[in-house]
């Protein structure tokens, strides 16, 4: 199903700074849907926004959510409205699915999750030492509508592509290069099940653990801290990463092949932003946080 967008109210909203709690090394929101107050992931892994069916009932459809672990629950259909801060959007398209396996293994009562297409009007910051998502609204052209003088000027400004909706970055890791998408809603990176022979020499602290996302099993599947990455000429601490399959986003996102996803381990390092218009990762070069959590990836909800 194709999940737009809806329209934003016609409050002259050109910045939210909206405050986050982390469960793990996912970030969750409050928000209100249809007048329901809940928590909700914030994980522009998905395209549109994923509702819990413990809280909200749809109309049936034919689809089912899929990913590298099995299949999941039957998808339904519901157009809702949201509210996030002072943020008030009408008529989205959204999914309902059962997500009490993910509620389950991240220990809140999660009421859904937003993704990437609420965010396109905005220059996207997510800002993990002051623990806020930053959203400032674009024009047509991708110019910020206002300037905030509490944001100093990035020290990097690098270009990214689309594979679908996730914004995709090219990485070298002892020379070789690799091309990469970003996903907030990624605990861990996961990289292709083959890259390991290319870079176990990288790997330290391997380990065997599961994997579960959306669907109902889970995969063993190898693990290690991932060295010596660096994105041009920026330099990223070791990041836990699993070796896994994503055939399933290959498959299902149109554009070139990736070797893998990153999330919080790659993001947390970094004040970062994203303008999904001019297509424009901004990136804040200061000291990386060092308080990374030690999570069980069981939780990384993978299944997009």
């Amino acid at each position: 199903m194709l999940i737009l967008p809806g329209a934003i109210s016609s409050q002259d909203i050109e910045f939210a700074v909206l405050p986050f709690n982390r469960v793990g090394n996912l970030i969750y929101v409050e928000a209100i849907v249809d007048e329901q107050s809940g928590y909700f992931l914030i994980d522009t892994g998905y395209r549109g926004v994923l509702l819990n069916k413990t809280y909200y009932d749809g109309m049936p459809t034919d689809l089912h959510l899929q990913g590298s672990n099995g299949i999941g629950g039957r998808l339904e259909y519901k157009n809702v409205d949201l509210r996030l801060g002072l943020l008030n959007v009408e008529n989205i398209d959204a999914n309902v699915a059962d997500l009490s396996k993910l509620t389950q293994s991240i220990g809140i009562p999660l009421h859904g999750m937003i993704g990437s297409t609420f965010f396109q009007d905005f220059e996207l910051m997510i800002d993990y030492r002051n623990n806020n998502v930053v959203l400032i609204k674009l024009d047509r052209n991708g110019e910020k509508t206002v300037e905030l003088p509490t944001i100093v000027a990035p020290t990097d400004t690098l270009s990214f592509h689309f594979k679908g909706h996730l914004p995709v970055i090219s990485v070298h890791i002892g020379g070789r290069e690799f091309h990469l998408g970003i996903d907030t809603g990624a605990a861990a990176n996961l990289f292709r099940s083959d890259s390991w022979s290319k870079l176990e020499e990288f790997v330290w602290d391997e380990r065997e653990q599961f994997l579960r996302g959306l669907g109902t099993m889970r995969r063993k599947t190898k693990s290690g801290m991932l060295s010596e990455v660096h994105f041009e000429d920026i330099p990223f601490r070791s990041m836990r990463t699993l070796f896994g399959n994503i055939g399933h986003i290959n498959r299902d996102l149109a554009g070139p092949n990736l070797d893998g996803i990153v999330g919080y381990e790659f993001l947390h390092q970094y004040t970062m932003a994203f303008n999904y218009r001019k297509q424009e990762l901004y990136l804040w070069r200061v000291e990386p946080i060092e308080d990374a959590a030690e999570v069980d990836y069981t939780a990384d909800n993978r299944d997009k």
